[in-house]
């Protein structure tokens, strides 16, 4: 996110009009970069913050998710072509309601 300019887009949005709405201030990594830009933190800092941040939602999401008893998940390779996800699917569903 750093390396692809994230500061640079904070930047240009906090510079609009239409300021950002307050729940945009509050999302991982615009969130860090805006402390970055007020002189509250340093880039580095906010870099490390921003996945310090991050790796919390995701925690907080699989355990979220471990409350869903009944559900069959389907693991998607990365480079996994649309069809074969698909064929996979219908064999998970046809499996599981016949």
């Amino acid at each position: 996110m750093i390396n692809e300019g994230l500061a640079d887009e904070v930047k240009s949005l906090l510079n609009e009009d239409k300021p950002l709405s307050k729940q945009a201030r509050c999302a991982i990594g615009y969130a860090e970069i805006i402390e970055h830009l007020s002189g509250q933190t340093t880039l580095e800092d906010a870099t490390e913050l921003i996945k310090v941040h991050t790796r919390r939602l995701a925690k907080g999401q699989r355990t979220w998710f471990k409350t869903f008893q009944n559900v069959r998940w389907l693991d998607i390779e990365a480079e996994e072509p649309p069809e074969k996800i698909l064929d996979r699917t219908q064999r998970l569903l046809s499996d599981t309601f016949g």
